[in-house]
Order: C-alpha cells, then structure tokens, then sequence
C-alpha cells in the first residue's frame, strides 16, 4: 500500500473544518486504494514495452535513452 498525505488536523472545533477534513480523508483513501489496484496490476514487462514504445523512431537504443540523454 502507498501512503499518501493524510490531512491530519487534532480535533478540529469548527463544523465546516471537521466536514471538509472528513471529505479529503475520504478522498485521500480512496486515491490510495486505487493507486494501490494500479500499482499491483502494472508490471515490469509493461513497463518494458512503454519504454519500446517511447522510443520508437528516436534513433536511441534503449540503453542511451536513459537519464534524458
């Protein structure tokens, strides 16, 4: 699972404070639970043939194209 920042306020006073800290929460963990279904469905042969595919007609190998170059 990644973490992502969590909006993290000590027993908020104000209503509308409480109310729009619960909505990002809300947010924030359901960002984190599908960025967690990418992360375990995305593989290195996927990976692989995104790099092939952006390099395509670069005139690079796959090893000079690295760092920017």
């Amino acid at each position: 699972m990644v973490a992502l920042a969590a909006f993290d306020v000590p027993q908020p006073t104000c209503l509308i404070l409480r109310a729009v800290t619960a909505a990002l929460d809300e947010a924030v963990q359901e960002a984190d639970r599908a960025l967690d279904r990418r992360l375990a469905a995305l593989t290195l042969a996927d990976i692989a043939a995104d790099a092939r595919r952006l390099n395509a007609g670069s005139g690079l190998s796959l090893g000079d194209a690295h760092h920017g170059s």
